[in-house]
């Protein structure tokens, strides 16, 4: 198997060569003053910060090139507030928009001209099996528009550019019913997502909790495919693993047996 190698978010070598390497955010409560002022002044700092983090994201993707870096994850702070319903903001119509838009569109050029993959790692707070229905749609939200993102660089709308997120439920009672409830949960939030989700979505062994790598693959990978005819990719996390190990037949499970299993379902 030929090793590669990758990086998440930020680059702290290019970082200690100029502090202004790093992305940059906006609150929601500093969004709203701004905008308050007669200036209006919040939706250009907010096009200002977007324009910062894509040029940035450029720049570590030619750093990756440099250093034998084939894969690279997307920061999740690339657009600060964009996805807030109650901010009703568009990326297509935002100021600046063209400016950004064709940023977009030259990171996925850069990605492909320096071969290296990216793919994006929303955080937990995105939980597809919840059984709150507002927190399912914010997450299908997130996840559109994401997955837009990675149309508008131009990447294909498969695995090669994928978005991997954890199951983020857990449950104190891991019994089959309540493993498969939480699949069945998930798939059926899963679908109200687009189709270009659909095909880059895949899901990561956790730290803790039920779905250690052994869990994952029975109910998140054989279920599924069984149940609702979706095979599943899955993500190995070798330090998730160590935190929360599995076990069979009273052995623990390898790290080579996880890694042969998981990659197996791409």
């Amino acid at each position: 198997m030929t090793q590669t190698y990758g990086l998440t978010c930020i680059s702290e070598i290019l970082k200690k060569k100029d502090k202004s390497f790093s992305f940059k955010t906006l609150t929601k409560s500093r969004f709203i003053e701004l905008e308050k002022r007669a200036e209006k002044l919040g939706e250009k700092t907010l096009s200002d910060r977007i324009i910062h983090n894509l040029k940035l994201t450029s720049t570590i993707i030619q750093h990756c090139r440099q250093n034998e870096i084939s894969n690279y994850r997307l920061s999740s702070s690339l657009f600060p507030l964009i996805t807030d319903k109650s901010l009703e903001l568009n990326l297509a119509t935002i100021k600046e928009a063209n400016q950004i838009l064709n940023l977009i569109k030259k990171i996925g050029e850069t990605a492909k001209e320096h071969e290296v993959s990216l793919s994006f790692h929303p955080d937990q707070s995105n939980v597809l099996a919840s059984e709150r229905d507002d927190v399912v749609l914010r997450t299908v939200r997130e996840l559109d528009f994401l997955a837009h993102i990675l149309d508008l660089m131009g990447l294909p709308a498969d695995y090669s550019n994928p978005i991997n997120i954890h199951p983020s439920v857990s449950t104190k009672e891991p019994t089959e019913a309540n493993l498969k409830a939480i699949v069945d949960r998930f798939y059926d939030g899963m679908v109200r997502c687009n189709d270009s989700v659909l095909k880059r979505l895949v899901i990561e062994n956790e730290d803790k909790g039920c779905w250690n790598c052994m869990s994952l693959f029975i109910y998140f990978h054989q279920y599924m495919g069984h149940q609702h005819r979706h095979i599943m990719p899955l993500t190995y996390d070798n330090l998730h693993d160590e935190c929360n190990p599995s076990v069979l037949n009273g052995n623990a499970v390898t790290m080579a047996q996880n890694v042969d299993a998981f990659a197996k379902t791409w």
